[in-house]
């Protein structure tokens, strides 16, 4: 830290060198140095984070775990609602409903109705004419995927460089 408030350059010799070296980058267009701000310091340190990086990964690290958690219940959930959804579509109608009380309680008879309205739209997405449309559309998504993914591949040369 010293050095800094002493000259780089300590001998006339030296000196002369190296006028005469920044003369000569200076003729080839070598820009010429610039004195750093006098502040630079002050606003690197102010950039810097209050807490050394062990502290910062490690709550880095346990919220991502939190998350992670929260990502595995909230995926549990909607596999569960899932599978309840499909036991009363196309198996029992009221087997949801009876799992919270029978069709003689709000929330049974909320989910009965979920599962009727339900039944209808099922049947329509898995007609005939649905499933040729469902299977076209993915067959058409699977090729676009396809011919980005070769498009991408390809390096982009010009042809005056010869490859």
């Amino acid at each position: 830290m010293g050095r800094r408030d002493y000259d780089e350059v300590a001998s006339a010799e030296e000196s002369t060198a190296d006028k005469a070296m920044r003369r000569l980058l200076a003729e080839y267009g070598h820009p010429a140095p610039l004195v750093p701000p006098a502040d630079l310091t002050a606003r690197v340190l102010a950039h810097l984070p209050d807490q050394p990086p062990s502290v910062v990964a490690a709550t880095v690290h346990t919220v991502r775990r939190r998350w992670q958690w929260m990502g595995s219940l909230v995926g549990l959930m909607l596999v569960s609602l899932l599978s309840l959804g499909i036991w009363g579509v196309f198996g029992n109608s009221s087997g949801p409903s009876s799992l919270v009380g029978g069709i003689a309680s709000n929330a049974g008879e909320f989910m009965l109705v979920l599962v009727l309205a339900a039944k209808p739209l099922m049947h329509v997405l898995l007609s005939s004419g649905m499933l040729v449309i469902v299977v076209g559309m993915l067959i058409i998504t699977m090729a676009a995927w396809l011919w980005w993914h070769m498009l991408q591949r390809v390096p982009l040369a010009s042809p005056a460089s010869g490859l």
